[in-house]
């Protein structure tokens, strides 16, 4: 790969068209620019991150001189970011699998905790990995900000966001709440009456598949900033990854002021009360309504991020990860649509007689729905 590195950018050097090199330890990356051949030097400063800077020399001659130098280093011994082992995919496919096994133990906790859990720990650990490498920069350090790896780096965040906030909210109900004990109880005793523990295996499985489903889309654009020198595609794509990745943190946002608002008016008003205030007054579901928005977005961001990828003209090297994004937006979509319905059906049912929720039901919008008619729903809890 070195050899094919140094003769690709030797005859780039004859006719004076200059290709790039990832950051190695301090050798320079080599630019081609409208202008001209532009090298710069990487300056490593605060937690080994580069600070690019131009070169010298002022000739022509002096920018091949020195991007010859920059090619021998790499056949001599530099080494570029690899975003084939930024994050292996079995330490994915284990950190899915292991926190879902919590389903042998309460079936609630395979839906619940381990969903929290997964999605913290991947996006955390994509997160460690792309300030580890260099990819992107720690607030406040003296280097030039990659804006790719910036952008990958709020992107996991934003599901780190999520995860972490969704175990924090379910230990809260858990250990403040006595009727989400009850409930989770309720849930146990019918998963006993179906049969063994070991016969929840395919359903634990299949939870690991879609937690592990939903966290390609991040993945993705971590591995396009990991192996990417500079953003190489159009500048609307970079727009629209940007605006991908904020919409995924409205979406998560939603969902967590919904959760709070909820908790906080539950415990001044009671269990029982209908909430119609806050963000409640335009959506009334909207943690499931935010969650929609904030995965289907998290999606969407992974063919944006293909489309600046150095491979953008190879889209079936990407094929299988974007198959796998759509398949967990999809996978998600399906429970939270039903969830929606299944909850628009029991409000209805508790509280359709009172002027106060006929009023709220004329001004704000119960989120997307699979069916309007769902089936008789298990017993679940009607404070989402």
């Amino acid at each position: 790969m070195r050899l094919v590195s140094l003769v690709v950018t030797l005859v780039a050097l004859k006719s004076q068209t200059i290709t790039a090199f990832a950051p190695t330890s301090n050798h320079p990356i080599v630019l081609r620019s409208s202008s001209g051949v532009v090298v710069m030097k990487p300056l490593f400063g605060r937690h080994g991150s580069p600070n690019f800077q131009k070169a010298s020399p002022t000739s022509l001659d002096g920018w091949k001189s020195t991007a010859a130098t920059a090619a021998a280093s790499v056949v001599a011994g530099g080494s570029a970011i690899s975003a084939g082992s930024f994050l292996p995919l079995n330490v994915v496919a284990l950190v899915c699998l292991v926190p879902s096994l919590l389903g042998y133990y309460k079936s609630e906790y395979g839906v619940s905790y381990a969903y929290g859990l997964v999605t913290s720990i991947v996006s955390g650990l994509t997160l460690r990995s792309l300030y580890k490498t260099g990819v992107a920069q720690c607030c406040g350090s003296v280097a030039s900000p990659n804006i790719l790896g910036t952008v990958a780096a709020c992107h996991a965040a934003s599901v780190f966001f999520y995860g972490t906030r969704l175990v924090a909210y379910l230990a809260y109900r858990e250990i403040c709440l006595p009727r989400f004990r009850d409930f989770r109880e309720r849930i146990e005793e019918r998963a006993k009456s179906r049969g063994t523990r070991l016969s929840r295996t395919p359903f634990i499985l299949s939870c690991a598949l879609l937690y592990g489903l939903m966290c390609v889309p991040f993945l993705v654009t971590a591995k396009v900033a990991a192996s990417s020198v500079s953003t190489v595609g159009p500048m609307w794509a970079l727009q629209a990854l940007k605006g991908a990745v904020a919409m995924t943190w409205a979406g998560f946002g939603l969902g967590a002021i919904g959760d709070v608002t909820k908790s906080i008016r539950k415990a001044q008003r009671g269990e029982d009360a209908l909430i119609t205030g806050g963000v409640y007054r335009w959506f009334r579901h909207p943690n499931y309504t935010g969650e929609l928005f904030g995965w289907t977005s998290n999606c969407i961001a992974a063919f944006f991020a293909v489309i600046l990828s150095t491979e953008q003209r190879k889209w079936w090297i990407f094929t299988p990860y974007l198959v796998a994004s759509v398949a967990g937006a999809a996978g998600i979509g399906f429970v939270l649509t039903m969830a929606t319905s299944g909850l628009e059906e029991r409000q209805l049912e508790k509280y359709g007689s009172t002027q106060e929720y006929k009023d709220w039901v004329k001004k704000s919008w119960a989120g997307i729905r699979l069916s309007e008619k769902p089936n008789e729903p298990e017993e679940t809890d009607t404070s989402e």
